[in-house]
């Protein structure tokens, strides 16, 4: 038992070494296999990022994303010039770089209270785990990653053993982070509430204060112009706040485990609901260890946790789930907690981080490989956005999943969506034109119905083409 209870440090470095070579490792091949499925193609809010940093480049500039007032621009600054370098790759660089500099953040706010392997190992559990988290990283979507690597940004500047003469540059950052997504909020609670009594004294107040309007200044200068449109245009409320709160312990926290897969939420194994209790016992044993052990250095990313239950259940989305894009937000907490419970110098300890995180690294990589191919993302969308042009077809209606992803292959095409439409100014140039071409992509049912319905005894169809697995149906909008 005194060989259980008590490991030579020596070997528990080689163990924690081997812990993050292995994590590197699924980190990398499960997004390989994210890139090389269904789910690496890219996608229509990928092209409105696509399409909007190209505008960047062109002089054209907007604070907040098309259609959502309530998410800055922040990342097309880095977007738009990477775009110039590296073209249509930098919709998957970007993404990628910022994965890594979120690792770089944790492992940073880790060192104040874990040694420098162990701080290596929860950033390199952050950079491999969930499944959610894989396909996350290798997307440029709109502004959850720049969110999450402002929160904890935020996090590593407050920690109290780092936050003296820092609070304008933290204004700063939360500044940045409100006009990114007020999501900014489930660590910028936590962060300024580590501070305590500090940060309420009037010369650090007025710091802060100043440095926010500075980061938020975009945000603040379009609400003016716009009567507060970020408060006003709020998306419809998906449930009760008791709806939302059992979403989360259903669906959302399986998810950020690992349990199930995003994008059709089923639960990776038949077992996955039985380990999920497990898992979530074991994760409470894990929180009240490191509270007990590390109370005043873990606090924000601790604190991130209950933030986010109250902030989400709240929140007029809170039931949905889906891609699991929400739950990224509490990844690193969880990774951080798990590394942070198991980092005594005992055997016992060693042992149960071993299995903690092959738990959750095999967790990942099943899941990856369960998913990769389960996101239905149309194909061929080059090859009709330039048989489109070919025609001289220039006013498009499609499939919100189609018709922003043509504009991005083909830069003269028009395009509105026939639902979730993010660009009112193409929607009225588009039902302002004579003759508009109605694209389907038939690889789904929902878009087989749609055109068999609109096929059906429509008097404005002026011819119609079939190319693989998509239809164009030339309409007169006049007639």
């Amino acid at each position: 038992m005194a060989g259980l209870r008590e490991l030579q440090p020596a070997r528990q470095i080689q163990v924690t070494y081997v812990l993050i070579a292995i994590a590197s490792v699924v980190g990398v091949a499960s997004r390989a296999l994210f890139v090389g499925g269904t789910a690496g193609r890219i996608h229509a809010d990928e092209a409105v990022a696509g399409l909007m940093a190209r505008d960047l480049l062109n002089g054209e500039w907007s604070t907040f994303f098309w259609g959502q007032q309530y998410g800055g621009t922040a990342e097309l600054i880095v977007l738009a010039p990477a775009l110039a370098i590296f073209g249509s790759s930098a919709l998957l660089i970007l993404p990628l770089i910022e994965a890594i500099v979120l690792t770089v953040f944790v492992f940073a706010y880790c060192q104040h209270f874990l040694s420098k392997q162990d701080a290596l190992l929860a950033a390199s559990l952050v950079w491999a785990a969930p499944t959610l988290w894989q396909w996350f990283s290798l997307r440029p979507m709109l502004f959850y990653q720049p969110t999450l690597i402002l929160g904890f940004m935020l996090l590593v500047l407050l920690h109290p053993k780092r936050r003296a003469d820092r609070w304008f540059i933290s204004g700063i950052v939360t500044g940045v982070g409100w006009w990114t997504s007020p999501q900014i909020l489930f660590f910028a609670i936590p962060a300024f509430a580590t501070c305590g009594l500090s940060c309420t004294r009037l010369r650090n107040l007025g710091r802060i204060t100043g440095g926010f309007c500075i980061g938020a200044a975009p945000w603040i200068a379009t609400n003016i112009a716009t009567n507060l449109s970020s408060i006003r245009s709020q998306p419809p409320r998906s449930g009760s706040f008791v709806d939302h709160i059992s979403s989360q312990l259903s669906t959302g926290w399986p998810m950020a485990f690992g349990l199930r897969l995003p994008f059709d939420e089923t639960w990776i194994t038949d077992s996955a609901p039985l380990l999920y209790v497990a898992f979530a016992a074991l994760y409470l044993t894990a929180v009240l260890i490191v509270y007990r052990t590390h109370r005043r250095a873990i606090t924000g990313a601790l604190g991130v946790i209950p933030v986010f239950i109250a902030l989400q259940a709240l929140a007029p989305t809170g039931s949905h789930v889906g891609s699991g894009r929400y739950y990224i937000f509490i990844v690193p907490s969880i990774a951080i907690v798990m590394i942070a419970a198991s980092s005594a110098r005992t055997g016992l300890a060693t042992i149960s981080r071993g299995v903690i995180v092959v738990m959750m690294l095999t967790l990942s990589f099943t899941g990856t490989l369960l998913s990769r191919d389960r996101r239905m993302e149309p194909t061929g969308v080059e090859m009709i956005a330039a048989e489109l042009v070919d025609q001289e077809l220039f006013h498009i209606r499609a499939d919100y999943w189609s018709s922003y992803l043509l504009a991005w292959y083909e830069p003269d095409l028009v395009v509105t969506a026939n639902h979730t439409d993010r660009q009112p100014l193409w929607t009225a140039a588009v039902d302002d034109a004579s003759e508009v071409a109605e694209v389907f992509w038939l690889g789904v049912d929902y878009e087989r119905k749609r055109f068999d319905k609109f096929m059906a005894g429509n008097p404005s169809v002026i011819s119609s083409e079939m190319i693989d697995d998509w239809a164009i149906v030339v309409v007169n909008q006049r007639p």
